[in-house]
């Protein structure tokens, strides 16, 4: 069991809680509470297995430049800002480990891998003000009047506004129509597809499949390959 608290209200914007440290926590339920003007830049922070907590209160930034890699159990951490234009996180990755973890974070920019488990980022703000766009693998949630905040998201399975819970798979959609629902041979199909929540230039794959369908069936002779978003 780790329990690290550490108080630092001095008024230099030089001054860090943890700066430059490499903090492994081990194995247990382990807390770090850090009060500052500033709380962690240039870190490494390491939780083991169990159910972790680190808790930044600041009124500038929270975490800069910065990894935070936790271990197996149910974990949070809560970075809380006062005052006008502070910041949550700033270059700041979180791999929150296997087990329903919670992350909270208000404004900034990082990059969240949720892991094994129900995890959940907790965003202080509403969903209206924010948007969603799929890059690859990555779920993009960017605010849209704030070009300093964009959170990319993996395997992260819910987001909380204020007013409003977000199943990310519910954000992305491939939806295919058919011109024509019978075609006899030597007939004509066209199938559309569309997208929302996709970003342009992604590359989706596809495959043509059902009862007596054969690559002979087609002018090309394909039954499978790549569409671009435009």
């Amino acid at each position: 069991l780790l329990t690290i608290k550490l108080n630092n209200t001095s008024l230099s914007l030089s001054s860090w809680g943890i700066q430059g440290g490499n903090v492994d926590m081990g194995t247990g339920d382990d807390t770090i509470t850090i009060n500052a003007i500033q709380g962690i830049k240039g870190s490494t922070i390491k939780g083991g297995d169990g159910n972790d907590v680190i808790e930044v209160n600041s009124s500038s930034i929270g975490i800069k430049d910065s990894t935070i890699s936790l271990g197996a159990g149910n974990d949070r951490v809560t970075l809380k800002e006062s005052g006008d234009n502070t910041i949550s996180s700033d270059n700041v990755s979180f791999d929150l480990g296997a087990g329903d973890d919670n992350l909270q974070l208000t404004r900034g920019k990082a990059t969240v891998v949720g892991g094994d488990g129900n995890d959940t980022l907790t965003i202080f703000g509403l969903s209206s003000n924010y948007s969603f766009t799929l890059q690859g693998t990555d779920l993009i949630v960017s605010a849209k009047n704030d070009p300093f905040t964009a959170f990319t998201l993996r395997t992260v399975e819910t987001i909380q506004f204020n007013n409003q819970t977000i199943d990310t798979k519910s954000l992305t959609a491939v939806t295919v129509t058919s011109s024509v629902t019978n075609v006899n041979e030597g007939g004509q199909v066209v199938f559309n597809v569309s997208t929302s929540g996709i970003a342009a230039g992604t590359s989706l794959p596809y495959t043509i499949s059902g009862s007596n369908i054969t690559a002979g069936d087609f002018k090309n002779g394909v039954l499978g390959g790549n569409l671009t978003v435009g």
